[in-house]
């Protein structure tokens, strides 16, 4: 009879069978679906077993950051909400601001903001808002706006971020090499930018 109490003591088997081990843990699907980045914290790889030991963290962290890019890279992400004014409009940003600060760093070059507008006549638009990081390390802020699924072509898609920055004294991007967004300092640059009333 198997005793309950015996425990598996993955330090005892060879290192080269760890790092498997580690690789299947940290394993990402082939594909994700669009998905808000909230619910795909929920599903990112968990890096906590890399604080159990000082011989784990330096046999599986790299490989649980590798697996954490290839996870965030690979889907189009994004955050979803839903304002009738522009005063619920900056509520809104506050919480999806506290929201992000409270998770680990994203590593995303890109993410887009999706959000729907109640207008007190009861016409009812959509946006589409894209923030990217262009060549030289510049973050770029597109959007799409649409009524009733039709997209308005007469609308300058071009939002300033960096302007927005500079004024709130942030920067966009995060990373030794500035390759990934600081979600969000690109919220609160977005802030002011993006509502029209």
């Amino acid at each position: 009879m198997a005793d309950d109490n015996q425990h598996f003591r993955l330090l005892d088997l060879p290192p080269e069978l760890r790092v498997r081990i580690y690789e299947c843990f940290f394993e990402v699907p082939n594909s994700i679906e669009a998905t808000d980045i909230f619910e795909a914290q929920q599903h990112a790889p968990n890096l906590a077993i890399a604080a159990t030991s000082r011989l784990i963290r330096r046999e599986a962290l790299a490989i649980g950051k590798a697996a954490m890019l290839q996870f965030y890279q690979q889907g189009d992400l994004f955050i979803q909400m839903s304002v009738c004014s522009s005063v619920q409009w900056r509520e809104e940003m506050q919480n999806l601001q506290a929201a992000a600060s409270a998770l680990p760093s994203f590593p995303l070059s890109t993410f887009e903001l999706r959000y729907s507008i109640q207008r007190s006549s009861g016409e009812k638009n959509d946006c589409r808002m894209t923030a990217s990081i262009a060549a030289g390390g510049n973050v770029e802020g597109h959007t799409r706006w649409f009524n009733n699924g039709v997209e308005y072509q007469n609308i300058a898609n071009r939002i300033d971020l960096e302007k927005g920055a500079r004024r709130k004294d942030i920067t966009l991007t995060w990373g030794t090499r500035l390759q990934y967004l600081h979600v969000v300092n690109v919220l609160r640059a977005l802030g002011k930018t993006v509502y029209r009333s």
